[in-house]
């Protein structure tokens, strides 16, 4: 009767799910550098709630704050058209994750603050490249250029 509840306590700790500041006691944050000042430890939002985590390919909270990345659209986790976009659109969330915890990067504004939903526009940069780029060039997320592309 213990063991389940235990075994999925364990894995959420463990994974960086659950709720925020679970996971950073056992993963330590990148640090932070001159050129790429912004640096933490992203987790898997819950919905879209959670202090600093990624909500999908192409959105994230970060301190707090709702993050879009301006240079990219990933495939949608939402409201997927598809299974193909869905599945596309948990691996763009996984990678994402995985690119913020792997070293610091700057916000670097975009042509607008905001976008309609009230989201703060960056393009997220590491070492002057484009971390959305990355998804892009990996297959996992379409260059933003005002259009949506289907992924169905």
């Amino acid at each position: 009767m213990v063991a389940l509840p235990l075994a999925v306590f364990t894995a959420l700790f463990v994974s960086g799910g659950g709720p925020q500041g679970f996971a950073r006691a056992i993963h330590a944050a990148p640090m932070a550098t001159t050129r790429d000042p912004e640096a933490s430890y992203f987790g898997k939002c819950w919905g879209r709630q959670g202090e600093t985590c990624v909500i999908d390919g192409d959105s994230l909270n970060y301190q707090g704050r709702q993050i879009r990345i301006a240079d990219i659209d990933a495939p949608e986790l939402g409201s997927p058209q598809c299974r193909e976009e869905y599945r596309l659109g948990l691996e763009a969330e996984a990678r994402l994750q995985q690119l913020l915890n792997q070293g610091p990067f700057r916000l670097e504004a975009a042509g607008r603050a905001q976008d309609r939903y009230g989201r703060e526009l960056y393009v997220l940069t590491r070492e002057g490249a484009s971390l959305g780029k990355v998804l892009e060039r990996e297959g996992l997320a379409h260059g933003s250029a005002g259009n949506k592309l289907p992924w169905c």
